[in-house]
């Protein structure tokens, strides 16, 4: 399998709402070398979404560059804030 094809697979469970199967099949694209560019950027902020929806976004920091950890802290803060009673 190509990694277009496992990032598609991962997208498609994602949109269905089987974020756990997703979040499988995005690290199985991430983990090909042959991945392009777009498509890795694409697959980690899908990744990243996925975890979010999985409720783990501690889990988000090792996906990302240092600026984007500190987005994800922002990110995190804000979510806490708004569904907090």
């Amino acid at each position: 399998m190509t990694q277009a094809d496992w990032e598609a697979r991962a997208a498609a469970r994602d949109t269905a709402g089987f974020e756990s199967e997703a979040e499988h099949l995005y690290c199985r694209a991430l983990g090909c070398e042959d991945l392009d560019a777009y498509r890795r950027t694409r697959a980690t902020i899908q990744l990243g979404s996925t975890l979010r929806l999985l409720g783990r976004l501690d889990e988000l920091a090792p996906h990302l560059s240092r600026y984007q950890r500190s987005m994800s802290r922002n990110a995190a803060a804000l979510v806490a804030k708004t569904w907090s009673p």
